[in-house]
């Protein structure tokens, strides 16, 4: 293996290993990054210094993406999570989905959202 190859794989195995400490902090959306794990592109755990909020950001091979967001003082969702549709890493507002943010999301629900965003074809 060369030298470039094994650094490659060093910074890859880092990044898992991040990834998974950074899973094992989330609280409010644990059972939700058992959705498609093999995606999550970033993971957010609450802050040590006080902020409380946790995000989890899904990629999928077609550009698209999604955002899911749980602030604890966000009173409209009452706490609850937001599901942005992303593509290329921006918010998207111009699928099929939705033209907005999702509030108030369940897990059965981001699942089947999820697999229709992974889904979609093309760009917007």
């Amino acid at each position: 293996m060369s030298e470039r190859s094994e650094r490659i794989a060093t910074s890859s195995k880092l990044s898992k290993l991040r990834k998974l400490n950074e899973l094992s902090k989330l609280n409010k959306l644990r059972i939700h990054a058992k959705l498609l794990p093999e995606y999550i592109a970033f993971v957010e755990g609450p802050h040590p210094r006080g902020r409380i909020a946790e995000l989890i950001q899904w990629q999928f091979p077609n550009k698209y993406g999604a955002s899911l967001t749980w602030h604890s003082n966000y009173s409209l969702t009452y706490g609850r999570p937001e599901l942005a549709i992303l593509y290329d890493n921006e918010l998207c507002s111009d699928t099929d989905i939705t033209s907005d943010i999702i509030v108030c999301v369940s897990v059965p629900a981001l699942a089947l959202y999820l697999a229709r965003i992974r889904g979609l074809a093309g760009a917007p």
